[in-house]
This record gives structure tokens, C-alpha cells and sequence, in this order.
């Protein structure tokens, strides 16, 4: 994957978390498993001592800009109000708009409006899953080999795949039930009569 302007070829972190305090519980659980995973994942407690004497703001710039490979952004009421998370979700911003690929990985502790964030991003909900269930949700995104660019020959000779339905977790039930959606409109479309009436 070529490296960002600014960006070293091999970010020093999989993974970078964004996040408001009232939800530091949460997410310490977490970050506590992805790295039990072996994920390197940048978490300001597991620093301790190390961020002393450091220049917050820019520090964590460039952890959010720069050191990382995947970002999450666990949104909130809180998250989209503080002065300090604002400052973060600028750099997080910085670092998608300059990317060729998927950076941020939004997680939803409600449905704020958070100012950049597409709706249309699918998102993990902390409201239905557990720590466990996130990071193992989590591991498997970021332990994912990047997608190919573009379709290969191969690949367009393939016929398409199922539309995906993830079974066994629950963060991705609203997935699912996307999924379910389409195909009860696709059943309704297939029932329509002559003129656009339903056969009886």
C-alpha cells in the first residue's frame, strides 16, 4: 500500500482509537483485547508515562494523521461536543481525504450526528454488541487483506457473489436486517401484475 503524504511505508500502529471519556470503560475493554490479538493498537493508557512532557495536540496528530493504519472513531454524543475529540476527528478527516483506501472504522454508541460522517459508512453498533464481540469484529477488518484496486479479468468473468447475510455477532444485525430489506422490495417488485398492480 503506498504511504500518504507524510506517512511512513509501515505505520507504526494497525490501529488508532478515537474516543470521548464517558465511554473509556468501553473502549478499554477493547483495546485491551485487540492487543491480546497481537494487534498494535494505539490506546493513551497503555502509554502511562510515555506521552510526558509531549506536546498533546501535535502528538496526537500525527498518530491520527500519520502512525496508523486504521482508525477508530467511537461516536457519540459527547464525542461530536468536546473540544479535545473535535480536534482528533480533524485530523482523522485530514488523513481519509488524503487516502486511497478505508481509514476510519466507525463505531456508534448513538445516532449523533457526527459532521463527516457519512451515514451511508457501515458502522459497528456498541449499543447491541459487546467488547468481545467488537474486537473480535474488529480483528477480523483490520487482519483483512487490502482489496485489489481493480477488477481483474478474472473477476469479471466471475458471476457475482450472494448479497453477503453475517450470521453470529451481534454489531452486525442492522447489516443483516439491510439485507433483509432488499429482499422483501425484490419479492414485492417480482409480485407486481401488469400496470403495477399486485397480482391477487
Amino acid at each position: 500500500m503506498m504511504a500518504e503524504p507524510g506517512q511512513s511505508a509501515a505505520p507504526e500502529y494497525d490501529v488508532c482509537l478515537s474516543f470521548a471519556d464517558e465511554q473509556r470503560e468501553y473502549v478499554n475493554e477493547v483495546a485491551t483485547l485487540l492487543r491480546d490479538k497481537n494487534i498494535r493498537v494505539f490506546y493513551d493508557d497503555f502509554l502511562g508515562t510515555g506521552l510526558l512532557g509531549e506536546d498533546l495536540i501535535e502528538y496526537f496528530d500525527k498518530i491520527f494523521r500519520l502512525r496508523s493504519r486504521y482508525c477508530v472513531v467511537f461516536i457519540s454524543a459527547e464525542y461530536a461536543t468536546k473540544q479535545w475529540t473535535r480536534t482528533e476527528w480533524r485530523s482523522i478527516l485530514n488523513r481519509a481525504f488524503h487516502s486511497s483506501g478505508v481509514y476510519v472504522l466507525p463505531v456508534r454508541f448513538d445516532d449523533t450526528d457526527l459532521p463527516g460522517a457519512l451515514d451511508t459508512v457501515f458502522s459497528l453498533d456498541a449499543r447491541t454488541a459487546s467488547p468481545a464481540e467488537l474486537a473480535d469484529g474488529l480483528y477480523a477488518r483490520i487482519t483483512q487483506a487490502e482489496p485489489p484496486r481493480g477488477p481483474s479479468e478474472a473477476s469479471r468473468k466471475r458471476k457475482p457473489a450472494p448479497y453477503p447475510q453475517p450470521t453470529g455477532m451481534a454489531a452486525f444485525s442492522h447489516f443483516t436486517q439491510n439485507a433483509d430489506t432488499i429482499n422483501n422490495i425484490a419479492g414485492d417488485v417480482l409480485n407486481l401484475g401488469p400496470g403495477g398492480t399486485r397480482d391477487a
